[in-house]
């Protein structure tokens, strides 16, 4: 084995780099004593009060939840009202939201749709285990690939390091030269503009982002009232279902859900 040596052309470049940033820290590092020079005022810190929140997800591929993997919503929904009289600490809001589907195909597009609305982690685990369920009795009757015998593969050496991260550290791009005060400002000028068509962007996207639909419910008061809302609730019994509660001592935490159902 060769050991590996540090290229001395890199090192000479390095050390000059570091040199020259060592100047221009120094630089600015004096400039600014010269500008601050007022103590900056101390400010009160605000401290908002912290919210407590829950949920809990059900659905058929979950232990011990559902039969031979499948789950009806009415049995879900009974399920999570046992589950709240059985909780050891209660909110006084909720919402509970229901995805139903006909087989497992049908039920793991539905829950990967409303997943890319309402990016829930559990929701979000669901729709891959949903997925990998479906495709799973496909992958068993697959043939296996034939073994096929290594091939060239075209490749650019400067995207392996350590070339890329010497490139990286000693490359010279006009961000990092000395530049004029007017010059910055017009940098930042730049940089702000473009992070506002972004923003404008974003909100022109927004929209798209309330699109989907799926059963929901408003819960309010005890426990013994939520389960009754639970139990008492209308929705179809398909054979696979998943029921995400969501539980908070603050209901401003839940108003967007509200609106969005128009509960």
């Amino acid at each position: 084995m060769i050991k590996i040596k540090y290229p001395s052309s890199i090192k000479k470049q390095a050390d000059a780099r570091t040199a020259a940033i060592d100047t221009q820290i120094t630089v600015i590092e004096n400039s600014l004593k010269r500008i601050n020079e007022t103590p900056a005022s101390n400010k009160e810190a605000t401290t908002s009060g912290t919210n407590h929140t829950q949920y809990i997800c059900l659905h058929p591929y979950l232990y011990g939840v559902g039969y031979n993997e499948t789950l009806s919503a009415l049995t879900a929904l009974k399920l999570a009202g046992d589950m709240i009289m059985r909780a050891s600490h209660h909110y006084p809001n909720g919402l509970v939201l229901i995805v139903t589907g006909r087989d497992p195909s049908h039920f793991a597009q539905q829950i990967q749709d409303i997943s890319s609305v309402i990016t829930h982690p559990a929701w979000v685990q669901l729709a891959t285990l949903a997925i990998k369920k479906t495709l799973l009795p496909i992958e068993k009757m697959q043939i296996p690939k034939t073994n096929t015998a290594p091939s060239w593969v075209s490749f650019r050496l400067d995207f392996m390091s350590p070339i890329l991260n010497c490139r990286t550290a000693l490359g010279v791009s006009p961000q990092s030269e000395v530049i004029t005060p007017i010059e910055r400002l017009i940098q930042v000028s730049l940089h702000q503009k473009d992070r506002l068509a972004q923003q404008k962007q974003g909100l022109l996207q927004l929209k798209s982002a309330f699109t989907g639909q799926c059963a929901a419910l408003r819960l309010t008061g005890t426990p013994s009232a939520m389960k009754k809302q639970l139990t008492d609730f209308k929705v179809d019994n398909q054979p696979y279902a998943t029921t995400l509660m969501l539980l908070s001592d603050d209901i401003d935490n839940l108003s967007i859900y509200y609106e969005m159902f128009g509960l």
